[in-house]
């Protein structure tokens, strides 16, 4: 499946329509393609036109121009009709939803299937609706997500109060379509994010970096893996996080890589852990348990333990185990042992709530 980046609140400086109107003033055909200020086009000191967050090299596309969505829309046509599976679409928050409906239409009309995914950094809620998006960016997955395993701001219960406040705001038909994510070009890389609290802990960031993937994987929605993030790339945020994948497999962090492909294969494979309706509690400050559950009954269980180790009932969990999937669960009388920064999977029989 392959799913464009789209832009379609701003472009490029070079763009050939706004070179147009830079050359040819208030009499370019493009001229109200975009919002110009005065003639001539000027981008210094201050640009004379509407940017993207103020960056003159950003011209804002005019789009209540019908020529501007007719334009815009056709692009969407060309890209679909040469066979892509959606668009993933830049700063949406910063064009009119009535342009976003129409736009929905044109994708839509290739099919249902086709994915259209909005980048949002807050309350994903007020662009899941049948007329807008499938599922947003999930900023808010990752902010809970480092803040229980990297920076340690957030224990356990907040972090299950926060993951399911945020569950429960969700539409259920959008839940699986939501792109959860740990990094991307525009945040830090993961690794670089855990490092950078390595001096709280006696053990490696790449522990705390393993126990966030496991949430991700473990989580309801679409878990999106960022390039080479999977082979522990490091790098501050943009330009850092830009730079290209590194090949040299002699440089790559094996043991994140080895966490990621298994995790990967889990997902893959387990219809618990695509489909199960998600709850998470805390057992206690360090130790997080997601369940995923099916109508049938079965099953799957992740623990997630951030601390330096812990004992955990084998009754009071929710999920009788038939079979391991992650770690190797240590089982001394009643209780599961769980070592230091550690991970336990496994799928079974639901038996109960948390």
């Amino acid at each position: 499946r392959v799913v464009l980046d789209g832009v379609f609140n701003h472009c490029g400086i070079g763009h050939w329509a706004f070179q147009d109107v830079v050359r040819n003033g208030e009499q370019s055909q493009y001229v109200n393609w975009f919002s110009v200020e005065g003639f001539p086009v000027v981008s210094h000191p201050e640009p004379n036109y509407k940017t993207c967050s103020g960056c003159y090299y950003l011209p804002k596309w005019n789009v209540y121009n019908p020529e501007v969505r007719r334009h815009h829309y056709n692009v969407a046509k060309y890209w679909l009709n040469r066979g892509i599976d959606g668009w993933r679409l830049d700063v949406p928050y910063f064009v009119n939803k009535t342009f976003w409906k129409g736009f929905h239409k044109v994708v839509k009309s290739f099919g249902d299937d086709k994915y259209l995914v909005a980048e949002e950094w807050r309350n994903p809620s007020q662009w899941l609706t049948p007329e807008l998006m499938d599922g947003t960016m999930n900023y808010t997955v990752r902010d809970l997500v480092l803040g229980f395993c990297a920076d340690e701001t957030l224990d356990a219960y907040d972090f299950a109060d926060g993951m399911n406040a945020l569950y429960n705001d969700i539409p259920e038909e959008h839940r699986s379509c939501m792109l959860n994510l740990l990094g991307s070009h525009d945040t830090e890389r993961l690794l670089t994010r855990t490092k950078a609290h390595e001096y709280a802990w006696d053990t490696p960031a790449e522990y705390a970096e393993n126990l966030a993937y496991a949430l991700l994987f473990a989580a309801d929605g679409a878990p999106m893996v960022y390039y080479g993030d999977e082979n522990g790339m490091e790098g501050e945020n943009d330009p850092g996080c830009r730079a290209p994948m590194i090949w040299n497999e002699n440089a790559w962090n094996l043991s994140v890589r080895k966490t990621v492909c298994k995790l990967m294969r889990l997902r893959r494979e387990n219809a618990t852990l695509q489909y199960g309706r998600q709850h998470v509690a805390a057992l206690g400050r360090h130790t997080v348990c997601i369940t995923r559950n099916l109508p049938s009954g079965r099953a799957c269980l992740c623990l997630v333990h951030r601390g330096s180790g812990a004992y955990i009932n084998c009754d009071d969990l929710p999920v009788r185990m038939d079979r391991a999937l992650f770690g190797v669960p240590s089982i001394i009388g009643n209780q599961y042992r769980m070592g230091e920064k550690s991970i336990i999977m496994y799928e079974g029989e639901a038996v109960g709530k948390l």
